[in-house]
């Protein structure tokens, strides 16, 4: 059984023989494949949020944050101060005002539905309710170009719904917040774009799973 981080699918998606062939050396080495354990900015954004998210007085985790924030002493981090607290602000209120209520924050991703050998897993992105609908994003610093285009959001859309609320993926959007522009861009795929990606998955993961196979024997 190989694992394969949801956050890596675009390099499988890219170069999968040669992403086998990695897993394959690793294995070998005993090398883990640990998180991205971020402790730069915007990781304290996300940290500060999710203590509310789960309680936490927002006046005091905005404090907290200002705090946190200020330790960091490079003129491009200073600049960027005022505009992630006001975001933070921002990021409550667009919700509160739209009516989403926090459901489920860093839940595992464990998917081996697409492969036997291969699981897909990672963390997923935070995910709200309304009405019976979902909205799940992650928080990032800025738009990353062609992110709607990745494989794992329609991925996780299916995933979400299928293992983690037991709904309609069509009940489901997915996307990012973007702390310095204070938005929310969000995405739903729809049933064949959902079915198109977990068929280019399955051969994704095959060819890397061939390409892991194929390398362990060699070393």
């Amino acid at each position: 059984m190989i694992e394969i981080r949801c956050t890596k699918i675009e390099q499988c998606r890219n170069q999968p023989a040669l992403y086998g062939k990695l897993l394959a050396l690793k294995q070998a080495l005993q090398e883990g494949q640990n998180g991205n354990f971020n402790s730069g900015m915007s990781s304290k954004w996300r940290s500060a949020a999710l203590t509310v998210h789960h309680g936490a007085d927002i006046d005091t985790a905005y404090n907290n944050l200002a705090f946190n924030l200020g330790t960091f002493s490079s003129k491009a981090c200073k600049e960027k101060q005022e505009p992630m607290l006001d975001s933070f602000t921002s990021y409550f209120e667009q919700l509160n005002n739209n009516g989403w209520q926090f459901k489920y924050g860093n839940k595992q991703v464990s998917w081996q539905g697409l492969h036997d050998e291969v699981k897909m897993t990672g963390q997923a992105p935070w995910i709200m309710e309304r009405n019976g609908r979902y909205h799940c994003h992650y928080i990032t610093e800025k738009p990353y170009p062609g992110w709607q285009q990745q494989l794992r959001y329609p991925l996780l859309q299916q995933y979400i719904a299928n293992n983690i609320l037991d709904c309609d993926p069509q009940l489901v959007s997915i996307g990012i917040y973007t702390i310095l522009d204070k938005q929310f861009i969000m995405m739903r795929y729809a049933e064949d774009e959902l079915q198109e990606a977990q068929a280019e998955a399955r051969n994704i993961f095959a060819d890397v799973h061939r390409a892991f196979t194929r390398e362990l024997h060699t070393l």
